[in-house]
């Protein structure tokens, strides 16, 4: 949640207080392995996706993979 919540790699890595590669590696393999991507980011910004506000990151769960229409194909 701290990339959603701080809308940037870099401050939420300050947040958490690691590395931002360490951030965007983490949320790389994450998108690899559900096959989504979860952030739409450019140089100044970063907001959820559609599939990334599916995503519940709390709880590793998502309403919408019950309805794999609303999900994008990652790109």
């Amino acid at each position: 949640p701290a990339v959603a919540q701080s809308r940037g790699f870099t401050r939420a890595a300050h947040a958490l207080l690691i590395a931002q590669f360490t951030v965007s590696r983490h949320i790389r393999e994450l998108e690899g392995s559900l096959g989504v991507t979860l952030f739409e980011h450019n140089w100044r910004s970063v907001a959820l996706s559609p599939a990334g506000g599916c995503w519940n990151i709390a709880t590793g769960s998502s309403d919408c993979w019950r309805r794999p229409s609303r999900l994008p194909a990652r790109t």
